[in-house]
């Protein structure tokens, strides 16, 4: 059973592993973090695409789920004390999580961010939070500044964007609305011993919500919003019954941990709201460490009302109100798709080839071979004495002409053409201070964004 150990205490986070794929070009590897109740099992289906892009995944199991360390009663007391406790609880997650990366950097040397020969992104790692996954990503964005200085420049050389994949109200500290959405988890008449069952069929459920949501999503207001998002999961068409009626028990079993869930992942959505709040304006805020992180907010159109809500508000705040100096921000919508990540066979590789593309690379100017920070002796040997891994070593390269000419104005027009290559139609939104793609059902496998110079 593969562990990492991410403290000195013995604490360790069991973790799967797609592996490196074959070939002597630099790959991407894209961490995956999972949400409540389901753990990083979730994410084996996509281990089947990573070799055809070029990439490697890597699915983690939070503490307290199948495989890493529990939590001692003395760390869940602080979720039952003040804030401040509470906010070194959560803060501790992200530190865990930084030292998950940096571990497996060193023991699998990655190869860190550069471009392939394509002149598509190569190398480096991105890290994808589902559901409340988002949680613990941005803890650790919020908390990297305590890092040690060659621990933040190893992950600096690496890190290449964080994918907000559906996030729900706790990624952001939203609690003002808990009386206008349905969440099974605050749900006082469900019993205990069916509240597994009732929050795995309601987060897997299909929901239709209202046209307006989907056409004007970023412009409408909290009201509007609100009134547009439909609580009640579709129960009338065969297509869209929950995912979880598609899974037999043993695969069921193989993906979830309930009792974990209960024991800490539970807990952490009833402390004080705004330590989420407070970790999500400086994760997404405040880009001093790891300037050239870029973050794709990635919403589905018939998720549950929690998570469209929470993309909602990102994306608005995107829109209007996004100040400068703040991290960029993509926001892209999946439509058709529900929140549960069980089939992967029809939007997983939308997601790989963005990865890839000229536009997903940071926007520092250069995609850069640096020297790899001072480390402990352990890890200098391993660099020194272990056999190259085979990956091409580029030289520093300008890719200033390899991304779109988007505006910086706030005001103005940013995007600026309609793209049709091969089966994908990506259109720019001409209103918007990010990139934002609607993904149609027809063109969810088609979606090539390998644009080259």
């Amino acid at each position: 059973m593969p562990v990492a150990p991410v403290d000195d205490k013995g604490t360790h986070l069991y973790y799967q592993d797609s592996g490196a794929p074959p070939g002597s070009e630099p790959y991407i590897t894209l961490v995956l973090v999972h949400g409540l109740i389901f753990h990083g099992g979730i994410f084996k289906p996509m281990f089947q695409y990573a070799a055809e892009h070029n990439m490697r995944l890597v699915a983690i199991n939070l503490r307290d789920y199948s495989g890493s360390t529990p939590f001692s009663p003395s760390e869940l007391d602080a979720l039952r004390s003040d804030k401040a406790d509470q906010a070194t609880f959560i803060s501790d997650r992200g530190l865990e999580l930084a030292r998950f990366l940096e571990w497996f950097i060193l023991e699998h040397d990655l190869p860190p961010k550069a471009l392939s020969h394509k002149s598509e992104a190569a190398g480096g790692l991105s890290i994808l939070g589902w559901s409340l996954g988002n949680c613990p990503i941005m803890s650790m964005l919020a908390s990297a500044h305590v890092l040690p200085e060659a621990s933040r420049k190893l992950l600096d050389m690496h890190l290449r964007s964080f994918i907000v994949y559906d996030p729900p109200l706790y990624t952001f500290g939203i609690s003002d609305v808990y009386d206008d959405l349905y969440i099974p988890t605050r749900d006082k008449s469900i019993p205990p011993e069916g509240a597994a069952e009732a929050f795995s069929f309601w987060v897997s459920g299909y929901y239709r919500h209202s046209p307006t949501v989907l056409s004007s999503f970023d412009s409408l207001t909290r009201e509007e919003i609100l009134a547009g998002i439909n609580n009640s999961p579709i129960d009338d068409s065969p297509k869209y019954q929950p995912t979880l009626k598609a899974m037999s028990p043993v695969e069921i079993a193989a993906v979830t941990d309930w009792a974990g869930a209960q024991r800490s992942h539970v807990a952490m959505l009833d402390i004080d709201s705004t330590v989420y709040q407070e970790n999500a304006q400086h994760a997404l805020l405040d880009k001093t460490v790891w300037p050239g992180l870029r973050v794709v907010l990635v919403w589905c159109t018939m998720s549950v009302g929690t998570t469209v809500y929470g993309s909602w508000d990102l994306a608005r705040r995107v829109r209007h109100a996004w100040p400068p100096g703040a991290r960029e921000v993509d926001v892209k919508r999946l439509d058709g798709v529900n929140h549960f990540l069980k089939v992967f066979n029809i939007h997983t590789t939308s997601i790989l080839r963005y990865l890839k593309s000229p536009d997903h690379i940071s926007d520092d100017g250069t995609a850069r071979m640096l020297e790899k920070p001072e480390v402990p002796l352990k890890e200098q040997r391993r660099h020194s004495d272990k056999p190259s891994s085979g990956n091409r070593v580029l030289e520093k390269t300008e890719i200033g002409v390899l991304l779109p000419q988007y505006s910086s104005n706030r005001s103005g027009a940013v995007g600026h053409r309609s793209q049709h290559e091969g089966n994908a139609c990506v259109t720019w939104n001409k209103e918007m201070p990010t990139r934002t793609m609607a993904i149609s059902n027809e063109f969810k496998i088609g979606f090539l964004l390998k644009r080259k110079a």
